[in-house]
């Protein structure tokens, strides 16, 4: 399953992982934790850095607050430049809120 996330500047085409599986690429990229609402997606975390470092709750600095807002999936692309996954997280940040940022 694939969702495009929109920033203010560009969309972005993310595959949807259910949080832990262990389907998640290997390799550095930018990530969403996401939860349903209705039939749409609401973000709760956006990031970049190491997808499979990143999708352990356990391990990542925002796991708890990412936990309590209630996320179900790990939305993640591979992406190895990191001006360009600095610069996508920057896009979607400025146009979703989420609880575990900031």
């Amino acid at each position: 399953m694939t969702h495009t996330w929109h920033g203010k500047k560009q969309s972005y085409r993310y595959n949807v992982y259910l949080i832990g599986s262990a389907a998640i690429p290997a390799g550095d990229g930018n990530y969403v934790y996401a939860k349903r609402y209705g039939t749409s997606w609401k973000p709760v975390y956006i990031g970049q850095g190491d997808l499979k470092d990143r999708s352990d709750l356990d391990s990542h600095h925002k796991g708890g607050c990412i936990r309590r807002n209630g996320a179900t999936h790990f939305h993640a692309h591979l992406n190895s430049l990191e001006s360009r996954r600095r610069a996508e997280e920057k896009d979607l940040l400025d146009n979703h809120w989420t609880p575990c940022n900031g």
